[in-house]
């Protein structure tokens, strides 16, 4: 018979088994990310104190598993009778978790160097008090390392404040036709585009983050006006960018990285800090300090004036703007060649991805774009 206190403790393990947290379908930035098989799929780390979670194709680091578990096999299970315990500790200091190899890969938008992320640091294990014919489990308890900037931003803005994000129940801020051509063709974005591109934009009821969320009747005004602005005139190209809009942040759901969470890394492009605050600079925002931040240097400041460099895009005169700027500023003109072509082709499309992006063609990025290139009324691209 299992004494009280073996049952406790098995009680709680088994419900932690439901706390493990799941990644949301938002791009991360895989560059140092292993690839893994089957989304989905738990990944342990070869101590089982830690485990990663495949998605999209990449292990994504959870950190360490939790007390009373031990990640075996793909699983995350109770360390009592049923699983082979960690192996013994023999000294005063567990090594960390191993860490994911620093091979470059493709991401979301070009990969930028990151500082190493702070993991959880186990302890040494304690055996529980046993009493007879009792099952003897391990408890691993881990200590979390928080780091507290105290710095203040380094990029004020000069010229006009950005538009305030709008809520969906709100109009736009500076509503623009969307019954004219844009980027001096024939082309035109109309809301029932929008939402043929990204039907999730009907309503943002249920968005985990509402306060960043936009409707489609919210984005169409704001995509438009990009548009003209960045002269995106062709189906090829409309349907290139609008797609990894619609793509990068689930609908227009999102406006910030969350998943994983990476501190800078924003707008409706999901663009990494360095195209930020370049992207910045073009509404006349300027550096209080020398030498100032640029792409180069901006990967060493710090989380908080990262996070502040973003919020002088998050307007929506700004984020819906961010794939359109991204677009003009970085893509070749081999790139934008491809895409201007008629009939619009999935070779020139890949070429955009790869080349520009920076990232793998995956299929459901792709049936995006099909579905962007029939929603303007062009030809199903082969």
């Amino acid at each position: 018979m299992l004494s009280t206190t073996a049952l406790l403790v098995l009680s709680l393990a088994a419900a932690s088994i439901h706390a493990i947290p799941v990644p949301r379908a938002q791009t991360p930035d895989y560059s140092t990310l292993e690839s893994c098989p089957i989304d989905g799929a738990i990944v342990c780390t070869s101590d089982g104190t830690g485990f990663y979670m495949c998605n999209f194709g990449k292990a994504v680091p959870m950190g360490a598993v939790a007390a009373g578990m031990v990640c075996r096999d793909g699983q995350i299970i109770a360390m009592d009778g049923s699983a082979a315990p960690p192996a013994p500790v023999v000294s005063s200091t567990v090594p960390p978790v191993e860490p994911i190899s620093t091979t470059r890969g493709p991401t979301s938008m070009p990969p930028q160097p990151t500082s190493a992320a702070v993991m959880p640091k186990p302890v040494t294990p304690a055996p529980i008090e046993t009493e007879p014919d009792t099952i003897t489990s391990t408890i691993t308890s881990t200590v979390e390392t928080k780091i507290t900037s105290t710095s203040t931003i380094l990029v004020t803005l000069t010229g006009a404040p950005p538009a305030a994000a709008t809520s969906a129940s709100a109009p736009p801020s500076s509503p623009v036709s969307t019954s004219a051509p844009v980027g001096g063709g024939d082309l035109s974005i109309t809301e029932d585009v929008v939402l043929k591109i990204a039907p999730g934009s009907a309503s943002c009821t249920g968005a985990d983050f509402p306060e960043e969320c936009g409707t489609a009747k919210i984005a169409t005004p704001f995509i438009s006006q990009a548009f003209s602005k960045f002269k995106i005139a062709s189906v090829g190209e409309a349907a290139a960018i609008l797609s990894i809009m619609a793509f990068e942040s689930a609908d227009f759901k999102f406006n910030k990285n969350h998943f994983p969470g990476r501190p800078g890394q924003g707008t409706k492009a999901m663009l990494m800090p360095n195209f930020i605050v370049s992207y910045a600079q073009t509404f006349e925002s300027t550096d209080s300090i020398q030498p100032g931040l640029t792409e180069a240097t901006i990967n060493s400041a710090s989380d908080d004036v990262k996070t502040k460099v973003l919020e002088l895009v998050l307007g929506n005169d700004r984020t819906y703007g961010s794939a359109a700027w991204f677009y003009s500023e970085k893509c070749s003109d081999d790139v934008k060649a491809g895409l201007k072509a008629s009939p619009v082709t999935i070779a020139a499309w890949s070429k955009y991805i790869t080349e520009c992006i920076n990232t793998t063609v995956t299929s459901d990025r792709q049936a995006g774009f099909v579905q962007a290139v029939e929603a303007f009324g062009g030809t199903t691209p082969a």
